[in-house]
């Protein structure tokens, strides 16, 4: 009796270590570091085209993850409503240190409002993400709606304009069927450091929603953009 009982506990502590392990390799909290540089062109006063560079660095911001390029186009209707497009190409770091291609598209709608000092921004975004780049029919396709609000203020006598974001996140596998899937929270200031440029510092958060093991993700971003 004593034996089988023993023999019990040895199973029991053996699984009980097994499943400790598993969880223990499931990341669901990070700090990420975001570093990006850009240009953009005025065409005239309805156009514009953008071209973005950035690097993420995760695993406390000490592990290169991505990098990609961002090549955009804007149309401004008149100060209130704008139109957009946008082509990202990716290169992930998978598990095996190689570098995973893939590659993005979405078109934007925002509207604008200034009040004041205050400018608040709504932008609906329609993205999708395609992992194959249609050399399969793996349905490696990730579509997402995006919905974000944004609020900005112009401090008087003041370079540095602090900002606020909040993004929510709906992934579709069909036109009827989708859920929410991301949640961001954005927080930063943007300000001139001489003609034509100005870098842009945030601290964002990205909560994941509906899925067995939501992550959190801590971001820390820094941004430089030249416009001419």
């Amino acid at each position: 009796m004593a034996k089988t009982t023993i023999t019990i506990l040895i199973i029991c502590l053996t699984l009980s270590h097994g499943f400790g392990q598993e969880q223990e390799t499931k990341v669901v909290k990070d700090l990420e570091l975001w570093t990006s540089a850009g240009i953009s062109k005025k065409l005239n006063k309805h156009w514009k085209i953008s071209f973005d560079q950035e690097v993420r660095f995760l695993n406390e911001m000490s592990e290169f993850n991505t990098w990609f390029s961002d090549l955009g186009v804007d149309y401004k209707l008149n100060k209130h409503f704008r139109f957009g497009t946008n082509y990202r190409f990716y290169q992930i770091k998978e598990d095996d240190n190689q570098l995973n291609t893939q590659h993005r598209f979405s078109a934007d709608f925002k509207y604008k409002q200034k009040i004041d000092r205050f400018a608040i921004e709504y932008r609906l975004r329609a993205q999708n993400k395609d992992e194959d780049f249609l050399e399969s029919a793996t349905n490696e396709n990730i579509f997402n709606i995006r919905n974000r609000i944004s609020l900005s203020y112009n401090i008087k006598h003041w370079k540095a304009d602090p900002f606020f974001d909040a993004e929510l996140y709906r992934r579709m596998y069909t036109l009827q069927d989708g859920k929410y899937s991301k949640l961001r929270w954005t927080m930063g200031v943007e300000f001139p450091i001489y003609k034509n440029s100005e870098v842009k510092v945030f601290y964002r958060v990205d909560n994941e929603l509906n899925t067995s093991y939501p992550k959190d993700t801590y971001i820390i971003g820094l941004g430089y953009k030249y416009s001419f």
